[in-house]
């Protein structure tokens, strides 16, 4: 999936999240189903208290985890297309101003 930088990524609302000492939850109650967010997957999930572009998730992965701008693509286009098909996380149109 080819995402833009621009493109506003946010959480869907109806799900669920509950952390355990393992992992984060998040559970898709429509669905019944739900899965389980790793660590880095986790700080993505929270720094998405707010709805964000893309190129914002980048640069927060870039900073906590040290990597380079390449690698941090790599893991948040993974992290957001998944979570796109599984149906936690939602992509929009950026508002133009």
């Amino acid at each position: 999936m080819v995402m833009h930088d621009n493109a506003v990524i946010s959480r869907n609302s109806k799900t669920f999240v509950r952390k355990t000492k393992e992992c984060l939850l998040v559970v898709d109650f429509d669905n019944d189903i739900w899965y389980s967010l790793n660590e880095s997957a986790e700080m993505l999930w929270k720094y998405l208290w707010k709805p964000r572009p893309l190129s914002a998730l980048i640069r927060k992965c870039e900073d906590v985890y040290g990597i380079s701008v390449h690698q941090a693509r790599e893991d948040v286009t993974d992290f957001v297309t998944e979570g796109i098909k599984k149906g936690y996380l939602l992509q929009s149109r950026p508002r133009l101003q």
